[in-house]
């Protein structure tokens, strides 16, 4: 069962009054897909940047080993493991802006 997701913050640091805005990409993207426009918005938001813990581990024809849950998470659980990770990061009271994006399935 997924508990909570790995979460890798920048940004200006965690405050009441600062915004914070919590990226997850889809499988296979990593950390790293939102490199690109994460600057645009690190002078002005606390930035997490979340995958499921072994989604770091990409598929063998992307250069990685294996995944170790095969068939990946249901739709409920994603979103129990990015609010338990949001509850662990921050204040019950901080609202949050989600952007997440899939590519869904390419072959």
């Amino acid at each position: 069962m997924l508990q909570q997701l790995n979460v890798k913050l920048s940004g200006l640091p965690l405050s009441p009054t600062t915004p914070v805005l919590f990226f997850m990409p889809g499988f296979p993207d990593k950390h790293d897909s939102f490199d690109a426009i994460l600057p645009k918005f690190a002078d002005t938001h606390t930035l997490a940047v979340a995958v499921m813990p072994d989604m770091e581990i990409t598929t063998r024809s992307l250069g990685g080993g294996r995944l170790t849950q095969k068939w990946g998470y249901s739709f409920p659980e994603i979103v129990d493991a990015a609010a338990a990770s949001c509850r662990a990061l921050l204040p019950e009271s901080k609202k949050v802006t989600f952007v997440g994006h899939d590519w869904g399935w390419v072959q």
